[in-house]
């Protein structure tokens, strides 16, 4: 056993789970470390599902409820990548991710926008300029593994013969 994490679920109890890294002859575990990815979103039904989603694809998630949350993190932590709500209750997006690259100038190539039916020209426009990845909130099981595997393209799983 590598630790424990605590999984937020809905309600205001956390359980704790341990994590534990499993390298059999057809995984990929044992070729590189986990990843460290902040999950940034407000919705504990939903970072809980990105929670248990990263630990099945072998990342270490951390969850933020929100984008001030999200910075102070990234201010004492080393993340990979970060996964960003862009409707996080108390940051404008523009403003978390510009501190993002003020605070880690090396994750603005690696943050995953999770979006949800956007119309919005602005948020377009956001997603645009700063080049970011995005998945579609209705995709996030699908989509979601693709995303983070693009950030390290040479941790892609090794064919099995």
């Amino acid at each position: 056993m590598l630790g424990r994490k605590r999984v937020p679920e809905l309600g205001n109890r956390p359980r704790t789970e341990p994590t534990t890294m499993k390298a059999t002859p057809n995984s990929t575990a044992w070729l590189a470390p986990r990843r460290k990815v902040l999950i940034v979103e407000d919705d504990l039904s939903i970072s809980n599902l990105l929670y248990v989603l990263l630990e099945g694809l072998n990342y270490d998630g951390e969850v933020a409820l929100g984008g001030q949350q999200a910075l102070r993190m990234i201010e004492r932590t080393s993340f990979d990548a970060v996964l960003l709500d862009l409707r996080c209750s108390n940051l404008a997006a523009e403003q978390c991710i510009s501190q993002i690259a003020e605070l880690h100038p090396s994750l603005l190539g690696r943050i995953l926008v999770v979006i949800g039916e956007v119309t919005d020209i602005k948020v377009m426009d956001l997603i645009h300029r700063h080049c970011l990845a995005h998945v579609q909130q209705n995709r996030l099981v699908e989509d979601i593994p693709q995303g983070l595997r693009a950030f390290w393209p040479t941790l892609q799983p090794v064919p099995e013969s």
